[in-house]
């Protein structure tokens, strides 16, 4: 993509799937290199992840700075690898 600086910031169960984060439009992205689909992240992508039991995280709020939107995005021992959040 063009003038965008991605990161991946989750890596989900479902193989070749990832949530990618710009730090220049501050814009998160699913990507499935599958598919090779990439569309911007929003509420629809959360609903089905969540379903098929993930754990979404929120990596701008870490849990030393949590104002309570965090509560239920990191839970004990529950970090993906490629997430932003500190374990516990």
């Amino acid at each position: 993509m063009f003038n965008h600086k991605l990161s991946v910031i989750q890596i989900f169960n479902l193989q070749g799937s990832e949530r990618l984060r710009c730090s220049r439009c501050k814009r998160d992205f699913a990507v499935n290199h599958s598919v090779r689909a990439f569309l911007e992240w929003d509420k629809e992508f959360e609903d089905m992840y969540r379903f098929m039991g993930e754990k979404i995280i929120d990596p701008w709020y870490p849990p030393e700075e949590d104002d309570g939107r965090n509560h239920e995005t990191h839970g004990e021992g529950n970090n993906k690898k490629g997430s932003l959040a500190p374990k516990r």
